[in-house]
C-alpha cells in the first residue's frame, strides 16, 4: 500500500513530465518527439490512452507511464526516431531524479513533512502540494528542503496529454 500510494501521489507531475506535449518544449527536435507520438498514438487501435491502446489496458500506470509504455516495445513503434527514444530516456531519468528529490526533501505517505502534515490526503501529487503549501501557510514547521522543492513547483499539469 505505501509504495501504490507513493506512485498515486507523484504520478500526475511524473506524467506531466513524460506526457506529449512536455517534449515540445526546447531544443534538439523535441516537438518533432511530440508529432511522431501523435502519430503513433493516433494509428494505435483498441480503446482508452495512448498507453492502453499501444501497451494494453494491464501495463502499469505511475509514473513515466507513456515513456515506460513506448519503451518496452520491441521493437520501437515505427516512425519512433532515434532522437525521440533517446528524449524519452531523458525524460524517465528526470522522474526518478524528482521522485528522489521530492521523496528527501518531502518524505512520503508515512514519513516527513509529507506524512505528518499530508499522509492522509488522495487526489495525486497536486492535492499534496496544495495541503503542503497549506501547512507552510498555517506556518507548521515544513523543513526548509520541502519548502525549497514547493517553491520550485509551478504546477504541470496545463502540459498533460489529453
Amino acid at each position: 500500500m505505501k509504495t501504490s500510494r507513493f506512485a498515486l501521489f507523484v504520478a500526475p507531475l511524473a506524467l506531466a513530465l513524460v506526457a506529449v506535449p512536455a517534449l515540445a518544449h526546447g531544443p534538439g527536435g523535441e516537438g518533432a518527439c511530440r508529432q511522431e507520438i501523435e502519430a503513433i498514438c493516433s494509428a494505435a487501435t483498441g480503446s482508452g490512452d495512448c498507453v492502453s491502446k499501444l501497451c494494453g489496458p494491464t501495463f502499469p500506470s505511475g509514473p513515466g507511464a507513456l515513456a515506460n509504455c513506448i519503451l518496452s516495445l520491441t521493437p520501437p513503434p515505427k516512425g519512433l526516431s532515434p532522437t525521440c527514444l533517446t528524449n524519452l530516456k531523458n525524460m524517465q531519468a528526470k522522474i526518478a531524479a524528482w521522485q528522489t528529490s521530492f521523496q528527501n526533501a518531502c518524505g512520503t505517505a508515512t514519513s516527513g513533512d509529507v506524512g505528518t502534515y499530508c499522509g492522509n490526503v488522495t487526489g495525486g501529487t497536486e492535492s499534496t502540494i496544495k495541503c503542503l503549501r497549506q501547512a507552510v501557510t498555517d506556518n507548521k514547521p515544513v523543513s526548509k528542503d520541502c519548502q525549497a522543492l514547493l517553491a520550485q513547483h509551478h504546477g504541470h499539469r496545463h502540459h498533460e496529454h489529453p
